[in-house]
């Protein structure tokens, strides 16, 4: 720890707001495509040509979204700020909207940033079946091998039983050390490990007592 750098952001209220579309139209002086249309995914495209941008693999329409928002609006986002109103494919599981300033249907969803990474992730809950229905064969859409959407039914029949007014607030403990250790590395934070380290254990155990 004593070879970390110290924590130096300040986190002076009010927080900033960058609404996702908007910003990021902003920024790139050019406007997105209706993404509801079905010609979305090649007009992102044409813009990550127009930019020299190169595509990410599997490149869908939330992936290229996610990919633009990584390139032009978190790296901007060292004091807190919110991001706010993501396109509806973004967050499937969220209420959404249509976007009076942009024309656009985004989602009730917000992402804090501080220094660059995520730290919080919160939206309001989808509660109806028919609109979470509809999302998740968007959802199908894009699927990949990356993304293995899918229909959840039993989810929908939970909604069909009925969800009040929900609210979805998570915030990353392991960011907030990342932040206040002054780490850029999340595997410097984590007591266990991640996830392909465990699984790594397992199979060194397993291999341990079959030599036995």
């Amino acid at each position: 720890l004593p070879s970390l750098s110290t924590c130096d952001i300040s986190i002076d209220k009010p927080f900033k707001r960058v609404e996702f579309i908007e910003g990021l139209q902003s920024l790139m002086n050019a406007e997105l495509p209706d993404l509801k249309s079905p010609d979305a995914e090649a007009g992102v495209i044409q813009m990550f040509h127009n930019n020299g941008i190169p595509l990410p693999e599997s490149a869908t329409l939330p992936k290229l979204l996610d990919r633009l928002a990584s390139k032009y609006l978190e790296p901007l986002c060292q004091k807190p700020t919110w991001i706010t109103n993501h396109p509806e494919c973004l967050a499937p599981l969220s209420k959404s909207f249509i976007d009076p300033g942009t024309k656009q249907r985004v989602s009730a969803r917000a992402e804090l940033f501080i220094g660059g990474k995520e730290v919080v992730n919160t939206y309001e809950e989808e509660n109806s079946p028919f609109e979470q229905r509809r999302k998740f064969e968007e959802q199908v859409k894009y699927r990949n091998d990356d993304n293995r959407a899918d229909i959840d039914e039993g989810y929908l029949e939970a909604l069909e039983w009925g969800l009040p007014p929900t609210g979805g607030w998570g915030c990353g403990i392991d960011r907030l050390v990342m932040l206040l250790s002054g780490t850029d590395r999340i595997n410097d934070v984590l007591p266990f490990g991640n996830l392909r380290n465990v699984v790594s254990l397992g199979r060194g155990g397993r291999n341990v007592v079959a030599s036995q």
